[in-house]
């Protein structure tokens, strides 16, 4: 009896695991599919590789129909980058809160000397990721 009872235990711990990742495969195929679509430039595509924007749409729970702002990265005049401190008080002044936030586009050896969208820095620049839900 016991054994039947841990027999079933695993056959159920097995079919909820497969649910699971089945249900993350059909998540990461909807985020590969739209960093994937043919009306992205070429340009975009081949930021990919730094930009992780598959990762960074999970990360954010972003799904079809929601609106999502870019504000890229620090020191806007010169060197076209904003910062963090900055985005986090614009967004909060209009009614947003941040809910989440990534190092994955950290990069702390940057020296912030170089232009973050033009080669050479181009994806090698410190960047942040934010998500912000209004309140």
């Amino acid at each position: 009896m016991i054994n039947r009872i841990w027999s079933y235990c695993a056959w159920v711990m097995l079919a909820s695991a497969i649910l699971l990742l089945s249900a993350g495969s059909r998540a990461a195929d909807l985020y590969d599919a739209a960093v994937q679509h043919p009306g992205r430039s070429a340009a975009d595509l081949k930021r990919d590789a730094a930009d992780h924007p598959a990762e960074l749409l999970r990360l954010a729970g972003i799904k079809p129909g929601m609106q999502v702002a870019d504000t890229g990265s620090a020191d806007a005049g010169t060197l076209h980058r904003i910062d963090e401190a900055y985005t986090v008080h614009d967004f909060e002044k209009r009614g947003f809160k941040v809910i989440a936030r990534s190092d994955l586009l950290r990069r702390p050896d940057d020296k912030r000397e170089l232009v973050s969208y033009t080669p050479p820095g181009l994806g090698k620049t410190d960047r942040f990721v934010l998500v912000f839900r209004k309140q």
